[in-house]
């Protein structure tokens, strides 16, 4: 048998299968209008992102929604018998998509990186690699349903960004970058290439990161990525070193 490349470690998507999305995926498939709508950029969403449960993130939520992993609903099914190979990933239309003719030139995934999907996938597609802690000594921090951080956030927007685009639709909580805070998508699109940003807004909103209302941004991002590792919930609780 070929052992899991992710150890003896239960399968974490944010941890072992996000990366792969990462490196290969999000030059097309984030953003504000991420090809054939699927965005697998990997910011953490909330029940209020119409997630079917707290605590997932944008790519699983992807996947899961838009019928792109065959897994099994034993769950939620009754007793009857589940045909053979009915589900895993030879049936699932993100294995298949990776050498369809739309993405045989662009991705190139490596042996790793392929069963790394194929085995997460033929585990059933989990997303967390623990149980609900019922008796935490606090309360996680859960940064996608933080609604004061994203009216702060969406009132700085509405005034810097409020003629080219609906101030919603740029001040997204999954697009915080819990790794790099000034790499969150709203921090780096509409800043000048000339400093460090991609700057996708014409003409450039941030011309340098003094600006005020960018140290705004960044400051705001900044407390919740904090808290974020400091009360993480549990999905985050899986990117944390072993024995932490």
């Amino acid at each position: 048998m070929i052992p899991p490349p992710w150890g003896d470690r239960p399968i974490s998507f944010l941890r072992d299968v996000q990366p792969v999305f990462d490196k290969h995926c999000l030059d097309c498939h984030s953003g504000l209008k991420p090809a054939q709508g699927l965005d697998f950029s990997g910011g953490l969403t909330s029940l209020d992102d119409g997630v079917p449960d707290y605590g997932y993130n944008r790519a699983y939520a992807t996947l899961m929604t838009e019928g792109l992993i065959a897994s099994s609903p034993a769950r939620a099914q009754d007793a009857s018998i589940t045909p053979p190979l009915a589900y895993g990933s030879h049936r699932s239309r993100v294995i298949q998509a990776i050498a369809d003719e739309n993405h045989r030139d662009a991705v190139s995934l490596n042996a790793e990186e392929k069963l790394r999907l194929v085995m997460w996938i033929d585990a059933n597609a989990p997303y967390h690699d623990r149980f609900v802690n019922k008796r935490a000594e606090s309360e996680a921090y859960d940064l996608a349903s933080d609604r004061l951080l994203h009216q702060s956030l969406l009132d700085i927007h509405a005034r810097r960004c409020g003629a080219c685009h609906q101030p919603e639709e740029v001040t997204r909580l999954d697009w915080i970058d819990i790794h790099q805070a000034d790499q969150s998508q709203f921090l780096t699109a509409p800043l000048a290439q000339a400093v460090g940003g991609r700057q996708r807004c014409s003409p450039v909103v941030y011309v340098d990161k003094d600006d005020a209302d960018y140290r705004a941004v960044l400051d705001l991002v900044s407390q919740a990525v904090r808290e974020t590792w400091s009360r993480p919930r549990r999905d985050v609780q899986s990117l944390r070193p072993r024995g932490h």
